[in-house]
């Protein structure tokens, strides 16, 4: 999963969270070794089995946000939510769109585990 256009992107970033970024990188690469990491959208994203599913959003300063989701193409709107949350995290944009909001190192720390379980969710649901 080392992509060097990620590498290279992430070299050059400027963005007062980029440690944090870089944290959350490392737990995704680390727990989930098989994902592919691209540059999509203007920043790190990550697929399975070719699919689009997980992508950073870094345009503000002061956040850094984890957009699951479907891919880029339309599917079938989900009449339900994709996967359960017992952790209370992800922020539902839609029934398969879901939104993870980190503003510290801490937060983050402290849901590695919710993290990883919603990915491995996520993932079973595409």
């Amino acid at each position: 999963m080392n992509n060097n256009e990620v590498n290279t992107y992430l070299e050059q970033l400027e963005h007062p969270l980029k440690a944090e970024v870089l944290q959350l990188r490392n737990y995704i690469k680390t727990d989930f070794p098989s994902l592919t990491e691209i540059i999509k959208w203007n920043a790190p994203s990550y697929q399975y089995n070719q699919l689009d599913f997980l992508t950073f959003n870094l345009a503000k300063p002061k956040d850094i946000k984890l957009i699951l989701h479907r891919g880029a193409k339309n599917k079938e709107a989900s009449l339900t939510r994709l996967i359960e949350d017992q952790s209370g995290l992800l922020q539902w944009a839609a029934n398969d769109r879901a939104i993870i909001t980190f503003t510290k190192s801490d937060e983050i720390t402290n849901h590695q585990e919710n993290l990883k379980s919603i990915i491995q969710n996520w993932i079973t649901k595409l």
